[in-house]
């Protein structure tokens, strides 16, 4: 039963790959993403595996009545680790040349994590979620999908041969019920509320396996079932085909779930699989040249697209070229040539044993893997090798530029309404201080939690939570009942006081007062924080920005810098957030509840100067106002020697 080369896979394969990397490249029309749902490019790659590599196991039991696992695992290894392995070299040494240390030691634990097959498991540990802002950041993060593959492919040979040889006329039965459990898990999963499980439900082989699993049921179907001729055949493949372009232009991202979103251009792939023919017109589409061209280097193309970004993204300091139209044209010309020539070079060869033998190949694995590794755990333990950088690592020996790593280490304790690090009130004679808000909240805790030494009669817990849920979950709420008082520490929302007018913001104050006089507790407000310039594209702030040719630059001049960049920021400051802050101070006095204004210890109106750095050159800010951890913590102790809390007893 010979297996029939079909051209039109390779060309939807080619659709996949081209929605993939323009998602990855970011063409925008009127703010908007105009590939926005060009991931689903994943989920097709996913369906297609399932069917191609099924329909190749299926056929050897169909014709032998076995299957040699060995020249199956053969071939896979063949097929994707030579272009792997050289992918991962070629970044690891343009990282040794261009990339800062954060960035590049970061970019080499994912690089470790993908060379066995395990970056899906490496993304979920550090909570990373993919198409977040900064992801585009971690050149390996797509490797995710890859690893998901090929651990689908080490275990699905034998456990189909298992069910063949025990099970056989249940298969295809077995293999639905999965589908269907794997489904509903990934739809479940992706509703939650809870961020851990979401990002589990992404990044997992069982959640994910059901795309997979629709390949593969088609595949036996394919080979059971006898075709009949219909007029469905000249239908189907024309929406299914309209259907994945519609997924690729409209859908998006944050509010795709895999119930019905997904669903769609996972149908709509094994409907163009199952009814292509010959003359039909998507097939011939799909069949031309030049989309099986790009099918057949499409692996290539997937691997190299994303690192190539990345590293110009991390690199382009000023998000100057990353933005322009010629820029993008000249990435997607270099993408290309790349994968011609790995495909060329690497892919064909080593899949064919007469031009590199087995012998060879393990040489070639076994040289290529030593070096991956080496110098991937070299590059972790000497954190990016700093000493590439030691002029300016010797005075400013703290500072991190990477701020897609501060923001995770802001970000890890950090589990639904909690914090890990907020514990629940203790019975002790302390003041209980409740921190309530979005992400500010968490600034602000954790400028007074990683202070406690200095606050010894206090108490600190954290819910980052609305009024309305507060109202809600109050009951349930062990911090909210046990607190004494009730710190409302938020990013406000500036349209309170829209037309000039201050009356929105006044409700809003009443609202919460009365709640909390309600539930006997006393209320402080935080005014905003200050406000900054920040690149929203590569997360570099003005700071970053300043300091990043004095990073590469060997003869480098920081004696000033630091009392020129704190006056910089303060004429950077966004005006709107100072006329909000007098709008809100006003109300607050006039009703004559306490309150404390950032700007107090931020900045400096005298010196007309704001910190950004602290005494011993750790970044405060991680992007336009977010605290890193080590800013909170020197802005805590700003405050304690203030002794600002002396109010709480008046």
């Amino acid at each position: 039963m010979k297996i029939e080369y079909r051209p039109e896979i390779d060309g939807l394969r080619a659709i996949s790959v081209i929605a993939v990397i323009l998602y990855h490249l970011e063409i925008f029309t009127n703010n908007t993403n105009l590939f926005k749902g060009g991931f689903v490019g994943v989920d097709i790659f996913f369906v297609i595996s399932g069917f191609l590599i099924t329909s190749i196991i299926y056929k050897e039991i169909i014709l032998t009545n076995n299957i040699s696992i060995l020249k199956f695992y053969e071939r896979r290894v063949r097929r994707i680790a030579p272009v792997l392995l050289t992918v991962s070299a070629t970044y690891l040494l343009l990282s040794y040349i261009y990339s800062l240390p954060t960035p590049f030691w970061k970019a080499a634990e994912s690089i470790l994590a993908s060379t066995f097959f395990l970056a899906n498991f490496y993304f979920f540990h550090e909570n990373i979620g993919y198409g977040e802002n900064y992801s585009n950041l971690l050149p390996f993060l797509h490797t995710w999908s890859l690893s998901i593959e090929e651990q689908f492919y080490i275990i699905f040979p034998i456990i189909f041969y298992c069910l063949n040889k025990y099970l056989k006329k249940y298969v295809i039965h077995i293999l639905i019920i999965a589908l269907i459990f794997s489904l509903i898990a990934n739809d479940l999963g992706r509703k939650t509320h809870i961020v851990e499980i979401n990002t589990l439900s992404f990044y997992m082989f069982p959640t994910r396996a059901w795309e997979i699993l629709s390949g593969c049921v088609l595949a036996i179907l394919e080979i059971k079932v006898k075709k009949k001729k219909l007029y469905l055949p000249k239908i189907v493949p024309l929406i299914s085909f309209l259907i994945i372009l519609y997924s690729i232009f409209f859908f998006t991202f944050d509010e795709t779930k895999p119930v019905p979103h997904l669903i769609l251009p996972v149908i709509a792939t094994l409907g163009i699989i199952w009814y292509s023919r010959k003359n039909e017109l998507i097939t011939k589409l799909l069949s031309t040249q030049f989309l099986v061209k790009i099918g057949l280097i499409s692996f290539s193309l997937y691997l190299w697209h994303y690192s190539i970004f990345a590293i110009f993204r991390q690199t382009d300091i000023n998000s100057i070229y990353f933005t322009s139209p010629l820029y993008k044209i000249l990435l997607l010309i270099l993408t290309f040539l790349l994968s011609f020539a790995s495909y060329k070079f690497i892919e064909k060869p080593f899949r064919n044993k007469n031009i590199i033998s087995n012998n060879l190949l393990v040489k070639f694995l076994s040289l290529s893997i030593a070096f991956t590794v080496i110098f991937s755990i070299a590059a972790i333990n000497q954190k990016g090798f700093k000493n590439r950088f030691i002029e300016f690592y010797n005075k400013y020996e703290h500072f991190e530029i990477d701020n897609r790593y501060l923001k995770q280490q802001f970000v890890k304790p950090l589990k639904s309404f909690y914090s890990k690090s907020a514990k629940t009130f203790s019975d002790l004679d302390n003041k209980k201080i409740l921190f309530v808000g979005n992400s500010h909240a968490v600034g602000y805790f954790n400028s007074f939690n990683l202070n406690k030494k200095l606050f010894k009669n206090y108490e600190f817990s954290l819910l980052r939570i609305s009024l309305n849920d507060l109202k809600k979950y109050k009951e349930k709420l062990n911090e909210f009942k046990k607190s004494e008082y009730v710190i409302i520490g938020t990013r406000y929302d500036f349209k309170l006081i829209e037309n000039n007018s201050s009356e929105k913001l006044e409700n809003f104050v009443d609202e919460w007062d009365s709640f909390i006089k309600l539930n006997n507790k006393k209320l402080i407000v935080f005014l905003n924080k200050p406000e900054f310039p920040s690149n929203s594209s590569n997360n570099y702030t003005v700071l970053d920005q300043k300091i990043y040719e004095k990073i590469k630059n060997k003869n480098i001049n920081l004696d000033k810098f630091k009392e020129t960049i704190s006056k910089k920021y303060y004429d950077l400051q966004q005006k709107e957030v100072i006329n909000f802050n007098n709008k809100l101070k006003k109300i607050l006095i006039q009703r004559k509840i306490k309150y404390l204004d950032p700007f107090d210890y931020s900045c400096n109106n005298y010196n007309k100067s704001c910190d950004v750095l602290t005494n011993n050159n750790h970044k405060i800010y991680w992007d336009y106002a977010h605290y890193t951890i080590d800013g909170a913590k020197f802005f805590g102790e700003k405050i304690s020697k203030s002794n600002w809390f002396d109010i709480l007893d008046h």
